[in-house]
Parts: structure tokens; sequence; C-alpha cells
């Protein structure tokens, strides 16, 4: 490969501008095509798959279908196809083999890259208009190749089997005791008095959430000493006393309502005893109310006396609660058992706890529990607690059009602002004691969860993710009443801080960018990247049609490995990323942010999609190039990481002299939850 010429500045030229011979002019970019006389090419127009698509103008090719014949592959290659295909079906069957599909794809995207780089589409080191428009003629002149099955039918099948298919992972201890509790408000207690896992009724009644406290719950405070007090009885006791039970009466606070609790001790044979709390609040489906007006011709009004009698609830309180009179109620429960064709009030409990067991769960579990309207899940927003770090309440801000945009404030809500991105796979928290070193500081670090993750609305397909996101950001700043800021990145994000300096100009103070990346302008680019690296970005850069479905397959092993085995694998060949799985205070922290990446019944495997698309796909040297002299820029990277290795950094570094590089030893691209002192030190700096 010829060396790559300097511009006077000492900067390498880009390699689309780079000259073919030395001595000879550097070519102008693509849109500024000439003949040899210096005057336009007659009847040029550049090619359609280089042309911006859909709904952001900045993608540098369409994500056009595959087909393997226009890759030029010939028969040669039709074992490898057949491999491919094989492997794909085997990833529908066990999400975990995708690990296996690995290296036959990174010999199927060999010869697509240089395909794509023949026809304009990627980076090539010799390339000019001309010999551009001379292969477009030769391919109109030259006989087509006998057709090759197209891959894209392939993925979509597996992509649709995974969809169908209801991926499995080991429920916890807790979880698998909790199982047991449809109806009934229940959760598990660890040895630390805090909820290690909770149903949804107990989720919505009690606001049990993982990771929380006794305080949280809504019971008088002598009433939750007392529980906590027998919850350590209970772990106390010798391992004789497995399935030894409690009863207790407390009251909710600010209400004269009494709730029993009926504890009981687990000693799992491998994992700490934990006590299970099984609560006399019920869970009310949405489904019932109809049941109860369609066999019963119930009104409105008698559903609701009817929910108020099975929580517990006296004459006065419904009563009370209702602004009727006491001879009113009874006149209602007089018309319910009637209609009921029931006796008594318990015979009337009895039918009606027997309706509840039968009657399916709305779809969106939309009812009510002790008074209270079940919300959406989307609307218990609370990013949770662990051993190490504190739980977080998610705000809002709703944009003109509608749009729900969360966010977090970490360390000290009312301090000094810096904002912070969280990357393509949603890590929005930080290592427990980075976030106290923050808040002892008096920083306040602003996390927006961008479109599609957590339970911010996702965009249409036919908007412009950089333009909204940008904007998104900024409307945040200006609500939070920020002018500007420093920035925190990770991985892929810095290309919305330039845009957001590109369409905001002086709202960033400063840009410190962990694990961050660059424009990369050279296959071997990719092609230095681990295994896992490269079929995620070179993915989205060279196979876009297929990349949805590739990412499928990714969320759907992490779900059959779960988080640790996951960060396990991907990060295998290095040993710094690895290791985190192993430290509880790190891993803490990136299995509780990524939460809004991925839960129970929730992804975003879209936004995760188009995150990486968008940072593969769109040319962004101009905006980071405007930045220089305006805007400090920092880059923090592990010797250990996977996607900037050294050649790589090299080569940025000489590309953008005016960045300042630190090269972190004994860490990876993780190195946030490493050495993040060091990315909060550089954000001081800057406050």
């Amino acid at each position: 490969m010829a060396k790559t010429p300097e511009r006077p500045s000492g900067r390498p030229v880009p390699l689309d501008m780079a000259p073919d011979t030395p001595g000879q002019t550097p070519r102008r970019p693509k849109s500024e095509t000439t003949s040899g006389a210096g005057g336009p090419v007659p009847g040029y127009s550049r090619p359609e798959r280089e042309r911006p698509s859909g709904g952001d103008p900045d993608l540098r090719g369409d994500a056009a279908p595959f087909h393997a014949a226009e890759a030029g592959f010939d028969s040669r290659t039709d074992t490898l196809h057949a491999d491919i295909i094989g492997r794909l079906y085997d990833v529908a069957l066990d999400p975990v083999r995708l690990d296996d599909l690995l290296d036959d794809w990174e010999r199927l995207q060999a010869p697509l890259q240089r395909a794509q780089e023949r026809a304009g589409g990627g980076v090539s080191d010799h390339d000019t208009p001309m010999r551009r428009m001379a292969r477009l003629y030769r391919k109109t002149r030259r006989p087509s190749r006998p057709p090759v099955p197209d891959l894209t039918d392939h993925f979509r099948r597996v992509a649709a089997l995974l969809a169908q298919t209801q991926v499995t992972r080991t429920l916890r201890p807790e979880e698998v005791e909790l199982a047991r509790f449809a109806r009934t408000a229940a959760f598990a207690v660890a040895p630390s008095l805090r909820i290690a896992s909770a149903n949804r009724a107990a989720q919505v009644s009690l606001s049990a959430q993982q990771g929380r406290s006794l305080d949280t719950l809504p019971f008088d405070e002598a009433d939750r000493l007392v529980l906590a007090s027998r919850i350590r009885q209970l772990l106390a006791e010798t391992s004789a006393s497995q399935g030894r039970a409690t009863l207790l009466r407390l009251r909710r606070h600010g209400s004269d309502r009494i709730v029993l609790l009926h504890l009981s001790v687990v000693r799992p044979g491998d994992a700490p005893a934990f006590v299970v709390v099984v609560t006399s609040e019920l869970r009310w489906p949405e489904t019932l109310n109809r049941t109860l007006r369609d066999a019963f011709a119930l009104t409105p009004a008698e559903i609701e006396i009817l929910r108020a009698l099975s929580e517990g609830r006296s004459l006065r309180d419904i009563a009370h609660v209702r602004d009727r009179s006491i001879e009113t109620v009874r006149a209602q429960i007089k018309a319910i058992l009637s209609k009921t064709e029931t006796t008594s009030q318990n015979e009337l409990l009895r039918l009606t706890l027997t309706i509840m067991e039968v009657v399916p769960d709305g779809a969106n579990e939309i009812g009510a529990i002790s008074g209270q309207a079940l919300p959406r899940l989307a609307d218990i927003r609370i990013s949770r607690a662990t051993e190490t770090l504190e739980e977080r309440p998610f705000h809002v801000l709703i944009r003109p059009d509608g749009r729900r945009v969360e966010y977090l404030l970490l360390g000290d809500p009312k301090g000094r602002p810096v904002l912070f991105t969280h990357g393509a796979l949603g890590l929005c928290r930080w290592p427990g004691a980075l976030e106290r070193q923050a808040q002892a500081a008096g920083i306040c670090v602003v996390v927006p969860v961008r479109p599609g993750y957590g339970a911010s609305t996702p965009l249409p397909s036919t908007a412009n993710r950089r333009q909204e996101v940008v904007r998104d950001m900024a409307a945040l700043m200006d609500r939070l009443g920020i002018a500007s800021v420093p920035v925190l990145t990770l991985d892929l994000d810095v290309h919305y801080i330039a845009h957001l300096h590109a369409r905001c100009p002086g709202r960033v103070k400063a840009l410190i960018a962990v694990g961050g990346t660059l424009p990369l302008t050279a296959r071997a680019q990719y092609e230095r990247m681990g295994r896992w690296h490269l079929f995620i970005r070179a993915g989205a850069r060279y196979t876009p049609a297929l990349y949805p479905f590739m990412v499928q397959a990714g969320i759907a092993m992490q779900r059959r490995l779960g988080r640790q085995g996951w960060l396990r694998k991907i990060f295998a060949e290095s040993a710094a990323d690895r290791a985190l799985a192993d430290r509880p205070e790190a891993f803490e922290a990136i299995d509780v942010g990524m939460d809004i990446m991925m839960r129970e019944g929730f992804d975003a495997a879209t936004a995760f999609t188009e995150e990486v698309m968008t940072s593969e796909r769109v040319d962004w040297r101009a905006e980071i190039d405007a930045m220089r002299d305006k805007v400090p820029i920092h880059f923090l990277h592990g010797d250990d990481d996977l996607q900037m290795v050294a050649e790589t950094r090299r080569e940025l570094a000489q590309e953008y002299p005016w960045i300042t590089f630190h090269l972190i030893p004994n860490a990876g691209q993780l190195l946030l939850f490493q050495a993040g002192e060091i990315a909060l030190t550089w954000l001081r700096k800057y406050q």
C-alpha cells in the first residue's frame, strides 16, 4: 500500500482524496467530480448506492438487500455459503451458537468489502471518479453471473424464529419461589435487608423494587422495624428451620388499613438464604372488571366496592373514600349479593377470588391494586439499587411532538452539571464508588436516555436519528438551565457530540471520550478489532440489510447466557474487560445500566441497530474537524481495548494531532468501570 501523503500541516490526507501516484494533485471529494480538463464529466452522476437514503441524509449508502452474486462470489463459494446458512439455523435453535458463525462470517465479509470498494461504496486506497465510471460501464457490458441464493431471506426467517421462540433463562432461587404467587403481592428479602426480587403485584401495590431497602415499603416506621427484626431472626436460625414461618400484622402508612405478612425462610443449597414475604395485598387484573360486568351486570360503582371489600377495607373506609353514607354502601352491597346470587360477604369474596384466579391478565396489566391505578411498565421507572448502587429515579422530558425522553441525574442533583452519554449498550450508570465521588465533588451527571432505550419513545423509521438525539440533548440542557457543559461519552457516541457542536456552537465546553472512536477510513482498522467488535461494526457498514437480524441474534444470545456470561464471551480476548464480570461493583453498574437496553419483556434491538448503523454509515469527519481549536478533546483508551488497538490509535493520533490521546494501562474498552476516576478528573478540570 502506498504511503498516505501528508498535508502541509502534517496531517494525513483522507483516503478518498489521496493521489494515485507521487506528484499527482490530490483528488477532490466524490461530490466534486471533474474531468481531466477541469470540467464536469458529461453524463456522470454518483452511483445510486452512494446516495443518502431514508430519513437520514447523512448516510453513506443504502441498506439494499445483500446478494452474494453482487459481491463477486462464484461457485467456489458455494461451500462457504452453505456453511453460513447451516450455522444461521443453528443460531435459531440455540442463540449461543452465534459464536460459531463468526469465523465463516468474517470469510464472507472479506470479498464483500472488496466488492463494495470496487463499486465505490466503501473505503479504497486508490480510486477516482473516472475509474468508478469505467467500472459501471463494464458492469453493463458484462454478462450476468449465475444467481446465488439471497442471504437476506435466510436471515429474515431466522429472525422470525428467534422472535417466536421464548428464550428462557435460568431463574434465581428468589424468582422460583415468587413464581408461585400470581395474584398476591410477594417479595424476597436478602440478608442485607434489601429486596432481592418482587413480583408484579408487589412492585405496584408496595413499591417493592429489586435492590431497595425495607425503608421504602409503605408501612409505618415502627412496623418496618418489626419486619426487619423478624427477618434477621429467621435468617439467624439454624438450617433446620427451613420453611419455618411467622405472621405479622402491619399498618399501611397514612391509613387505617391492616396488611398481613407471612414470612418464611428459604435456604437454597447453592445460594445464600433469603426470606419470602407473602402479603394479603391482592392483584386485581384488568380483565376482572369486564368479567364481573358481563357475567353479573355489575355497575362500575359496584365493581369498585367489591374491589375495596376484597382489599379488606371497612364499610366506614369505603363510604369515606367514595363520599357516600354507610347506608348507601350497604344498599350497594345488597345489590351486588343479589346480582351474584350469594348470601353473605364471605361467600361473595370467595366467588371473587375464584374468578380472579381463572381470568387472564390484560395485555397492558392496567387495573387497580389497593385502590391505586396499575400503571404500565414504562411508568414504573426506577434505576434499581444494588449492594453498591443507590436507586435513582428516571425523570421525564416531553418533547413538542409528544415523545417521552427519560434522563437520570447521578451524583449531586444540585451540583455543577456534566453531560454523560450511555453508548449503544445503554451503560447509563457508573460504579457506586464513582457516583459517590461525583456527589462529594458537587457534580451532577446528566444522563439523557436516547430514543428507543428504556422508556424513551422510539423514533419513526423516517426520522434523522442524529438530529433528533441532538435536539433532545439541547432541549434537556434548556430545561435544566445549562448553557454549556463538559461532555463524557462512551464508545461510538463521539459523533453525536460533534453534531451537537455543529448545530449548537458553544454548548460543548470539552469532550472526554472514554473508549471512543473516530471516523475509520481503512479496512485494516476494522480487521484489527476483536472478532465480536468486527462482527458488530463491519456488519453495520458492509452488510446493512442483514444487520438488524444479526443484532436480534446477539440479543437472544445475551438473554440465554445472562449478562455475566455475555460479558465474558464478547470480551473474551480482553483480560481487563473480561475480568469486570467478576468484580461486583463494576459488574453491578454495567448490569443495572443495561436495564435500559434489555429487561424482561423488552429490548432495544431496533435502537441499537440504528445507533451503530448511524455511526458507521455517516461521514462526520467535517464535524469533528470543526471542533479543532474550539473544543478541548481528550480520548481515553485502555491498552487492552479490542476496538481501538495500538496501530489504529497511532493512525488516528497522526490524523488528528490536535486531539489529546491518553493510554490507560491494564484497562480495556470499558475503562470507565476500571479507572473512571481518571475521566472524572478531566471533567472537573473543564467545569
